[in-house]
């Protein structure tokens, strides 16, 4: 495997953002709340569409705190049978859901959620 250290972005608006790095790092994110963080780096950022026409995946897992929204954009979508995504919707409010679902049925996706899993599979 290839360790990429970024943030994956929708669009690349800077360079770098700060990352809220937490004991438990798999709640790690670019938001300082909650304020239990124990450090703040700099990461740099990867628009998903790079990313995925770098790599060809066939499946994006995606958890990122929150930050789900801000990748519904582009076309890297198109270009993968399987997409599974923590939902945050606590974070990115509840109408969230039904704008991240829609995003993948536009693109002939079936969808279903289970307990704020997002499961995304081509059609």
């Amino acid at each position: 495997p290839k360790i990429i250290n970024a943030v994956a972005v929708g669009k690349k608006i800077t360079d770098s953002v700060r990352f809220y790095l937490r004991k438990d790092f798999w709640v790690s994110s670019m938001s300082p709340l909650p304020d239990d963080y124990i450090e703040v780096v700099s990461v740099p950022v990867a628009p998903i569409d790079d990313l995925v026409n770098q790599h060809n995946p066939s499946v994006v897992i995606i958890d990122i705190e929150g930050g789900e929204v801000d990748l519904l954009v582009g076309n890297w979508a198109d270009k993968v049978r399987l997409v599974i995504m923590e939902l945050h919707t606590e974070v990115t409010g509840a109408e969230s859901m039904q704008t991240i679902v829609k995003f993948f049925k536009d693109r002939d996706f079936s969808v279903e959620v289970h307990d704020m899993m997002l499961f995304a599979k081509r059609n």
